[in-house]
Formats: C-alpha cells, sequence, structure tokens
C-alpha cells in the first residue's frame, strides 16, 4: 500500500510575503511666472524732453554725448537691458577721436552725469578716429548668456584702414578701444567701422554681425569700392575681416554702399534674418539670408529707388539714406523695412517710407511702400528712425522718428516723433501720435533706436540722444530715457 504524505504548515495556509514597502516620491518644487504687467498707457499729444524720466548729461570733458545711441541687450545678466551710448566728437583722445559708454539698464529716475552711471567706456586714440559713430548690441556672440557689444572706429588716421571693437560682455572698465577683447581691421586704404549686430545672416541660430566699409578703394584705385563684410563666429584677438568673413559683399560701382545699414529682422517670412544696404545713390537694397561666400548686388532679392527731389549737397547725386528694421509694423507677421532720406528737398523736410517684403529691382519706394511719411518744414525728419517694438501691447509694433533739425523749442532744437502702429498710407509727422521736443536751441534731440527693456517691466522703453544739449561752446550733450510705465 501507498501512503499520500501532505506536509502541512502549522495554522494551515502558507504565510504570505509582506506588501512590498513605498517611499512617497518628494514634491517637485513649483515656480510660478508672475504674470506680465499690464502694458503701459499710450503717450500721446505733445510732449518735452525736460520731463524724460532720466536724463543722462555729458560734462566739461565730454562732447556730444548722444549722437548715436543703441540698445545692448542684458550684458550684466541683472534681467534688465543697457543702453550704449557714442560720442563720436569726443576728444579724449584727440580732436574728434570719439568715445563710447555702457550703461547698465535700471536707473533711478532724475538726472545723473554719465560718466558717474557708465560701467565703462571704449575711447579713441588719435585725432579724428571717430569711436562710437557706430556701434550696436552683438547678441550673445560667444555663448555665455550675456550679450556683447560692437563699436566702430570707422576713421583711423594712422592707418587709414578703420576697424572695430567687440567687448564680450559686461564691460567693466574704461579702455581704448583698440584694447578691445577681439578688434576686427579693415583694409588698408579704406574705413570700416559702420556696424550692426545681433542678427542672423547665415541661418545657424547665432548671431553674427556686419561691418561696412563704404570708402574701400580695392586696387586698382576706385573711390566708389565698398565691402560689407558678414562675421559667423565670436572672434579673438585681432582678426582680419577679409581672411574671417563667412560672407562679403562686394561692389565697385555704386557710391558708399554700406554707408547705412541694417538688420531687416525677416522680411521675407523665410525664418532667416535679411540684411539692409544703403548708398548715395537714392537706393536701397535688401539681401535676403541665408548669405555666404562673395556677393555683388546681383545676388539682392530687391533694390528700391528714392525720388531725388534736390539734394543740398550738389557733388552727390542724392544723399545718405537711413534704413532699419526688425520690426512689423502692419501685423502680418513679417518684419517691415524702413527707408529715410533727411535731405530730401532743398528745404530738408525729410521723408520715410515703411515697406513690406521687397522683390525685384528698381522697384519705385514712392510706388512700393506701405506707409509714406512727410516731415515738418527744415525739420530733417528720418535723419534717425527706429522700430521700438510693441509699446502698448497690441500686437503691433510703433515707431520712433527722428527730426535733429526740429524748431518748436527754437532753432536746431530737435525733436523725436512716436507713431503707434498699424502703420499705412500717407502719413504727416505733424500729426504724430506723440511728439517729444527737445529742450532748447541746437540741442539738435532726434538720435533714436531699438533700446528693449531699460527698466524691467518687461515692455520697451525710448531713449533719444541730443548730441549738441547744455550751455556755451562745447556742448556736451545728453541722452533721455522715457519710461512709458513712468508716466
Amino acid at each position: 500500500m501507498t501512503l499520500l504524505i501532505l506536509a502541512l504548515g502549522c495554522g494551515g495556509d502558507p504565510p504570505s510575503k509582506p506588501p512590498p514597502t513605498t517611499t512617497a516620491p518628494a514634491p517637485v518644487p513649483t515656480t510660478t511666472t508672475p504674470p506680465r504687467p499690464a502694458a503701459p498707457a499710450r503717450i500721446l499729444g505733445p510732449q518735452e524732453l525736460s520731463d524724460a524720466t532720466v536724463r543722462l548729461r555729458g560734462d566739461a570733458t565730454t562732447r556730444c554725448v548722444g549722437a548715436n545711441i543703441a540698445g545692448a541687450g542684458d550684458t550684466d545678466g541683472d534681467g534688465i537691458d543697457d543702453l550704449l551710448i557714442g560720442a563720436r566728437c569726443d576728444a579724449l583722445g584727440g580732436s574728434g577721436s570719439g568715445r563710447a559708454w555702457l550703461v547698465p539698464g535700471g536707473l533711478d529716475p532724475g538726472e545723473h552725469a554719465l560718466l558717474d552711471v557708465a560701467s565703462g567706456s571704449l575711447s579713441g586714440t588719435e585725432p579724428q578716429q571717430a569711436v562710437g559713430w557706430f556701434l550696436d548690441g552683438a547678441g550673445d556672440l560667444d555663448g555665455d548668456g550675456l550679450h556683447d557689444i560692437v563699436v566702430g572706429a570707422p576713421s583711423s588716421v594712422s592707418e587709414l584702414s578703420g576697424f572695430v571693437g567687440v567687448i564680450y560682455g559686461p564691460l567693466t572698465d574704461d579702455r581704448p578701444l583698440d584694447q578691445a577683447d577681439a578688434v576686427l581691421l579693415g583694409p588698408s586704404g579704406g574705413g570700416a567701422g559702420r556696424v550692426v549686430g545681433d542678427l542672423d545672416l547665415t541661418g545657424d541660430n547665432n548671431a553674427d554681425l556686419v561691418i561696412s566699409d563704404a570708402q574701400y578703394f580695392l586696387p586698382p584705385a576706385d573711390p566708389v569700392s565698398s565691402t560689407v563684410w558678414i562675421i559667423g563666429d565670436a572672434p579673438v584677438g585681432d582678426v582680419d575681416l577679409d581672411t574671417s568673413a563667412v560672407a562679403r559683399v562686394i561692389d565697385q560701382g555704386t557710391a558708399y554702399l554700406g554707408s547705412r545699414l541694417a538688420g531687416g529682422g525677416d522680411l521675407d517670412g523665410d525664418g532667416v534674418d535679411d540684411l539692409i544696404l544703403s548708398s548715395w545713390q537714392n537706393l536701397a537694397y535688401t539681401l535676403s539670408g541665408p548669405l555666404s561666400g562673395d556677393l555683388s548686388l546681383d545676388d539682392a532679392t530687391s533694390s528700391l529707388v528714392v525720388p531725388d527731389l534736390g539734394d543740398v549737397q550738389p557733388s552727390f547725386t542724392g544723399a545718405v539714406l537711413s534704413v532699419g528694421g526688425g520690426g512689423d509694423g502692419d501685423g502680418d507677421g513679417k518684419d517691415d523695412m524702413l527707408v529715410a532720406q533727411a535731405y530730401i528737398s532743398y528745404v530738408r523736410d525729410g521723408r520715410a517710407w515703411i515697406v513690406r517684403d521687397p522683390q525685384g529691382t528698381g522697384l519705385d519706394i514712392e510706388v512700393y511702400a506701405i506707409a509714406s511719411l512727410i516731415g515738418e518744414t527744415e525739420s530733417w525728419a528720418g535723419d534717425s528712425l527706429a522700430w521700438l517694438g510693441d509699446l502698448d501691447g497690441d500686437g503691433f509694433d510703433d515707431l520712433a522718428v527722428g527730426a535733429p533739425r526740429h524748431t518748436h523749442n527754437g532753432l536746431d532744437a530737435g525733436a523725436v516723433h512716436l507713431l503707434y502702429g498699424p502703420l499705412q498710407g500717407q502719413i504727416a509727422l505733424a500729426d504724430s501720435d506723440a511728439v517729444f521736443f527737445g529742450e532748447g536751441t541746437s540741442d539738435m534731440a532726434g538720435a533714436v533706436a531699438n533700446v528693449g527693456d531699460l527698466d524691467g517691466d518687461t515692455w520697451p522703453d525710448l531713449a533719444v540722444g541730443a548730441l549738441s544739449w547744455g550751455q556755451g561752446d562745447d556742448h556736451p550733450g545728453a541722452v533721455y530715457v522715457v519710461l512709458p510705465s513712468a508716466l
């Protein structure tokens, strides 16, 4: 007989496994982004620059502070944009040697001596070097999270070449421009130094620099030859423009091509920035990015012809055209081009045009423009102009037009016209939404630029340069900062 024996544990059922222990996950810290403050109310009607939130004044040691200004971006990492101020006729390094200052954003309201609040400066070292005549924020060239700046010296007399200095932000000392972190050297016999930064013309999502030499004499000597260089990498040390450029625009027939230049933003909506160039032949050109190699004006996407209604400099056909870009004034999602001629007639009223996505050559700007701005008598309207961004939060970018010879507060006191988008049709600048008047005779208030957010409220602000502000023969100059949220 076979016995079947079953072994049973005590108590009947086998013991069960204890349930696994679990540790509750640590709570994930939450960060709440504060809501953006409401947009400031529109500024309307006549305004006095004497009532500006901030005035930065030059002193007895400076000349023509505010002849040129530019937005530097956030160079020191405090979350507030900074301001570049140029004085091309400053005499620290000799007559007309020039100087440029970097001023941190977030200034207290009121009047400040520029030399007391600037974090650093760059100066010329020889007469007529004109440091600060052209200057701009460069974006973040070296990828360290801080914005950089670029300053030109287009009239380097001793070398007859011109050069550009790059400072990797921040700038915290006073030094000659030729001791910048990088020095971009133009060819002998020219005047490289006109510059624009913080744009991507190569399509690699990195900031590029554009430098022009509207006086470059290519061999054999040709007094109307010009070269524009696109620098695509962060330069270090002394750099030759011809060998380091990722693209060049070379022209031997157009008078002073690149006498003014601007980043157009994305004019054609293809996702890559575009370049705007002007000449002294009443012509403005666009070149659509990405750009590479050696190019000529045959590669231009468009050329626009500005009417010549009589020029006060009869040795030239037409006069210098101011150009600008990087703003959408009609809300179509594409950036719009700005072209202006302050000397459009013998009485120098000035005219400006807004152009949408120009395509083709020989375009009559009077026909092709979506808006035409008419200056007041002898005001030189358009000598400086800039898209400011969307000041009032309505989805349209807004425009500032400088008129340095405006006479409301005295001969050549100057003014700046403010126009809120959308903009179209013919607009008399006398009917601008707001006009900021210079303080007094000969101040020549009118230099403008897109300076970004100078007070940290997330909305764009307005800065105005008045190169001849101040009493006496020296005219040290001043820059006004208008904070719409403070008005």
